[in-house]
């Protein structure tokens, strides 16, 4: 399924205006990752496009971030208990 989607995107990116392409590239993914289509397989296969690279490392990039502020809300609630 993934490389049929990588040959998609292959093909519908030249429709795509330089200036959207960053916002295509972060649907794609999107998409990949609402099917569950893990973020590894993701990168090896859109390893040669700059932008699904691109987007995929701020999704990582907000995931860590996103880890970080569920660590810190169940730090604050321990610290509610201990009261």
């Amino acid at each position: 399924m993934l490389d049929t989607v990588a040959a998609v995107y292959e093909v519908l990116k030249r429709y795509i205006s330089t200036t959207d392409m960053r916002d295509a590239a972060e649907d794609v993914l999107n998409v990949l990752i609402d099917h569950d289509v893990h973020p590894d397989e993701v990168r090896e296969t859109f390893a040669g496009e700059k932008e699904m690279v691109t987007a995929l490392k701020a999704y990582q990039d907000d995931e860590a971030d996103y880890d970080d502020d569920e660590d810190f809300a169940e730090d604050e609630d321990d610290w509610y208990d201990n009261e």
